[in-house]
């Protein structure tokens, strides 16, 4: 049941990509590969730079015991909200705890070996 749920999700998202890129291809008056190699780019792009990011915000706490979303803001030149997001993630891969509840009290370290 899993498997055919993943297929049509995997079959609506090609779907939804070509359809994206024939309008894109319309306005741009290129080819449709060109503008879905374009799109597959900028994801890309994305992810690669996310991963960056996670990576060098666990390479600041392991040189910081402790790191506010305003410490890993400033070193990292993004948003709040992408922070936040990224914390998220690194949470959820089991290697960051958040400590405090909400707002400016919120410090993030590295998860002890025995909680992983």
């Amino acid at each position: 049941m899993n498997l055919l749920i993943f297929l049509f999700l995997f079959v609506a998202l090609l779907f939804i990509l070509f359809w994206l890129s024939c309008s894109e291809a319309k306005k741009h008056d290129t080819t449709t590969a060109k503008e879905f190699a374009g799109i597959c780019n900028i994801a890309l792009d994305r992810t690669v730079r996310k991963n960056k990011n996670k990576v060098r915000i666990l390479e600041l706490l392991k040189e910081r015991p402790e790191l506010t979303n305003s410490d890993i803001r400033e070193v990292l030149g993004i948003s709040r909200r992408s922070v936040a997001r990224y914390m998220e993630e690194l949470e959820k891969e089991g290697g960051v705890e958040q400590v405090g509840k909400i707002g400016r009290g919120v410090v993030y370290r590295i998860k002890p070996q025995s909680e992983k």
